[in-house]
This record gives C-alpha cells, structure tokens and sequence, in this order.
C-alpha cells in the first residue's frame, strides 16, 4: 500500500486538521480501553479520508476491525499509550506541515511499532512458566 498517497497532506483542509488535532488530544487523556481504538481509528481515518481513495479507506477500515483487540492488547499491557501518542502527534505534525512523505514515513513507522511492541510482549509471556 503506497502510505504517500493514502495520506491527502496537500488536500486537508484547516477543518481536518482541527478535527484530527481533537482526536490526537482526546487520546492522548483517554483512560478507557475501549476508546483508544475507537478514536485511534477515528484519527487515523480523518487523515486519510482526504487522500479521497474510498477504496484505501476500506482496507483501513477492514484491518482496524481484524486488529481490534490485538491494538486494545498492545496499548493496555505495553508502554503503547505514550508511544502512539508521541506517534500520532509525529504524523499529525507531518500532516499540518502538507508533508505528506513525512506523514506516510511516520504512519509505516507507527505501524512496525506497534507489531514489535506486542509481539515482543506476547513473546516474553510465552517464555515464562
């Protein structure tokens, strides 16, 4: 998937942009399990819905539903509260900035991060007795 032209950086509007600085700053103070995916997802696709790729937005959308509790998992027993806020503020920065290389370097990023984090916690519960 080409995250460049996912990402509408040049065509987001100031309206957008303020509408994904809520999402970023309501996650960031969300205490609730159940709302970090939901307003991660509601960040992530107000970005990419002004990449006007109905058929990218989808797929998103589809992989968010799959990945639902795994991304519940990782946020609630791995440090990925502080790490995806810090992320998502990198890409929203990258977005406000109209650069839309820089938003996709970050989303690819914010995504490995996100499969290592649980992966290495998954792995370090199965090697204990």
């Amino acid at each position: 998937m080409n995250l460049k032209r996912l990402y509408g950086a040049p065509l987001l509007t100031k309206d957008t942009l303020q509408q994904a600085r809520t999402y970023f700053e309501s996650f960031a103070v969300a205490v609730e399990p159940e709302k970090w995916t939901e307003i991660n997802r509601s960040f992530h696709c107000c970005l990419y819905e002004a990449g006007q790729s109905p058929n990218f937005l989808k797929v998103i959308n589809s992989l968010l539903d799959r990945m639902d509790r795994y991304l519940r998992a990782q946020l609630s027993l791995t440090d990925g509260m502080a790490r995806a806020t810090e992320e998502h503020e990198a890409i929203l920065k990258a977005c406000e900035a109209g650069d839309a290389d820089l938003a996709a370097k970050w989303t690819y990023e914010h995504i490995k991060g996100v499969k290592a984090s649980l992966l290495c916690y998954l792995n370090s519960k199965k090697e204990k007795p």
